[in-house]
C-alpha cells in the first residue's frame, strides 16, 4: 500500500467522516491497562466509561490488559477517557496504544515519530514500538489532546498510526 493509501486507511480507522449538523465523528482507540487483573476490574472500567457520553465500550480484556472504545473522536479527550478509565480512586493508570502502519519501522524513523508526537499539544511521551509496532502514549492533564491531532502528526512525520486492534497482521496482506 502506497504512503497516501496508509494516510487514509489510518485516518479512516480513526474516524467516519460525517456530513451535516449532530453528525458525530466516531471512531476507535484501543488503551493499556497494567493494572486491570481480573473480571472484577473489567466490570469496574466499563462502569466508569458507561457514564460517559459519546463513549462506547468495544471490548474490556483483563487477559490482553487492554479496552478498546468507540468514540467522538472531536468531543472526547484522551485526558477525559484515561481520567475515567482511572476512576475516582486513580486505581486503572492507562494509555493510548498505536500501531504503526508499517510494523517494520526503522529505529530513525520511531525517534522521528516519537518528537513529532511529542510536539502534539497536551501529549507528554510516546514510546518506542515493541516487537509488532506499538506504542504508548502518556498525556499531561492540559492541553486537551485529541486522537485525530495525533494521528495527523504522525502521518506528517511519515509514520502513520492505527489502532492495534485494528492494524492488519502479516497474514492478512
Amino acid at each position: 500500500m502506497s504512503r497516501a493509501g496508509l494516510l487514509v486507511a489510518a485516518f479512516v480507522l480513526a474516524s467516519s467522516a460525517g456530513q451535516g449538523a449532530g453528525r458525530r465523528e466516531v471512531g476507535t482507540a484501543s488503551f493499556h491497562v497494567g493494572a486491570m487483573s481480573c473480571v472484577s476490574c473489567e466490570k469496574a472500567i466499563r462502569a466508569n466509561l458507561s457514564r460517559m457520553k459519546s463513549v462506547d465500550v468495544v471490548l474490556a480484556s483483563a487477559a490482553a490488559k487492554r479496552v478498546q472504545l468507540r468514540f467522538d473522536v472531536e468531543k472526547v479527550s484522551m485526558q477525559e477517557i484515561l481520567a475515567t478509565i482511572a476512576g475516582k480512586a486513580g486505581t486503572y493508570e492507562a494509555r493510548l496504544a498505536l500501531k504503526y502502519a508499517d510494523p517494520q519501522i526503522s529505529p530513525a524513523r520511531a525517534e522521528k515519530a516519537q518528537l513529532a508526537l511529542a510536539r502534539v499539544p497536551g501529549v507528554r511521551a510516546a514510546s518506542l514500538p515493541d516487537e509488532k509496532g506499538v506504542i504508548l502514549l502518556t498525556f499531561r492533564s492540559q492541553p486537551a489532546a485529541f486522537l485525530p491531532a495525533i494521528l495527523k502528526a504522525a502521518a506528517h512525520a511519515g509514520t502513520p498510526l492505527v489502532d492495534p486492534a485494528d492494524a492488519p497482521t502479516k497474514s492478512n496482506n
